[in-house]
């Protein structure tokens, strides 16, 4: 990555204008297509001279310097325009299009599915598809529900597309430039409610590599990771959670594709939690590497769900917050332009106190190791073999099969001596019980001894 002092502020929208144009400047191959760009510019002899840059203003003033045969404003036509951008790209134009919203990939899925991303695969490497694609995200603006979608977790599921998200000015314009002088196709995501936030820019060009992550904030208690406009979601909980003396440390990916794993994980090896703020759906989006999910609590209304994870690998846990199984422009509360953001820092903050409660933690402790020992003896002392599982979780052979095992088993549910997730356990023979209350374990040892006797 290179580096530079940055001496000016920019806003994001300037940031990623600036970049556009000094590739331009740097690269005559370049050009950029989509819809409304260059505004009126381009039909001087109409009297329409004013180019608006589209309604973001992101391509703003671009007509003016480079003309209308590398500034394209092109009809309403998802396929048609995406297409041609990556025909062009294969054959030796480095070309950028920008659809206007990622609720429209839809359109022009077949295009990005099977000729962006297969392309250079299908030919052997012969053919290189410099191709960048400029889109946007983000809910809560009164953008309605064609809008308003944050589908990026789509693009990390299709080999040979690269994702980036920049979280700021600077990292906007040094991804975007890294996007562009890649000769592999790459989607650049846009956050609506980031465009106005200023940092600091360097006016020469750089370039930020595509797949690593950054800390933007050093603590020990708790991993906060975040992109994209929820890595200041996860910077405002971190300062919530200070107040309450817990030490975050926030992380933000920058790519979704390649993610940076290695950078997570060694974040969370020095804080053994990681709390995950996502503006993607739950039921899609869980990475294998942290383990499943399960429902734990719903916070910020219906809308925001809190996940608990894990991880048999690292031996970590965790928590995520995001969006519920609904699409996000037809919940009210993102529907309002000065409305709460429901996925908020409170619930990030939440979340991770609730990761990070010692007291809790230390009880807990002492509880099973009072505990444990003595309800693995109980059960042995019965005639059952035992076996370590998991650190708070023991297993008991049945020796009476299978059958008997799970007659067994539903009955110590239904009384609440052991907890449904007992009926994960894969070996036929055996039965999973962890540390419970008091009264809990003497019923579970009394219904052994009954069932033995």
């Amino acid at each position: 990555m290179t580096t530079a002092t940055a001496t000016r502020e920019l806003q994001v929208r300037e940031a990623i204008n600036e970049a556009i144009r000094q590739e331009m400047e740097r690269d005559e191959t370049i050009v950029i297509m989509g819809e409304e760009i260059a505004g009126g510019a381009g039909r001087e002899h109409l009297g329409i001279v004013d180019a608006w840059g589209g309604p973001f203003r992101t391509t703003v003033g671009l007509i003016q310097q480079f003309g209308n045969q590398r500034v394209l404003d092109t009809p309403l036509s998802e396929a048609a325009f995406v297409g041609t951008a990556i025909g062009a790209a294969s054959t030796g134009t480095r070309a950028i299009a920008e659809l206007m919203f990622v609720d429209f990939i839809g359109v022009c899925m077949d295009q990005m599915l099977n000729n962006a991303a297969k392309m250079r695969y299908m030919f052997g490497g012969q053919v290189k598809v410099p191709f960048t694609m400029l889109t946007r995200i983000g809910a809560g603006f009164g953008s309605a529900a064609q809008h308003s979608e944050s589908y990026y977790s789509i693009f990390s599921h299709i080999p040979g597309l690269k994702g980036v998200i920049p979280s700021d000015p600077y990292t906007a314009k040094g991804l975007l430039i890294s996007a562009i002088r890649d000769d592999d196709p790459v989607v650049f995501f846009e956050h609506k409610g980031l465009y106005t936030n200023r940092g600091p820019v360097p006016e020469e060009p750089y370039t930020i590599p595509i797949g690593k992550a950054r800390t933007v904030r050093e603590g020990t208690d708790v991993t906060l990771v975040g992109l994209s406009k929820m890595t200041w979601t996860a910077n405002n909980a971190a300062e919530e959670l200070a107040k309450e003396g817990i030490n975050a440390e926030v992380v933000d990916l920058l790519s979704i594709s390649p993610i940076d794993y290695d950078h997570v994980l060694e974040s969370v090896r020095k804080t053994h939690r990681i709390v995950v703020v996502d503006e993607a759906y739950f039921e899609y989006v869980n990475a294998p590497d942290y383990g499943s999910a399960m429902p734990l609590v719903t916070a910020g209304g219906e809308n925001v769900i809190v996940t608990r994870t894990f991880s048999k690998f690292y031996g970590l846990a965790g928590l995520r917050v995001g969006w519920a199984h609904v699409p996000s422009g037809l919940v009210a509360p993102l529907a309002r332009v000065r409305g709460p953001y429901p996925v908020s820092s409170l619930a990030m903050a939440g979340a991770a106190a609730a990761l990070t409660d010692f007291e809790f933690q230390k009880r807990a402790k002492a509880h099973n190791d009072k505990w444990l020992p003595w309800l693995v003896s109980e059960v042995e002392k019965l005639g059952y073999e035992t076996s370590r599982s998991e650190a708070n979780f023991v297993l008991f052979r049945i020796p009476d099969g299978a059958e008997a095992a799970r007659a067994l088993e539903d009955a110590l549910t239904e009384k609440g001596f052991i907890g449904r997730t007992a009926h994960q356990n894969a070996l036929p023979n055996w039965i999973r019980f962890s540390v419970g209350t008091e009264k809990a374990m003497t019923g579970l040892v009394k219904e052994l001894k009954a069932y033995g006797g």
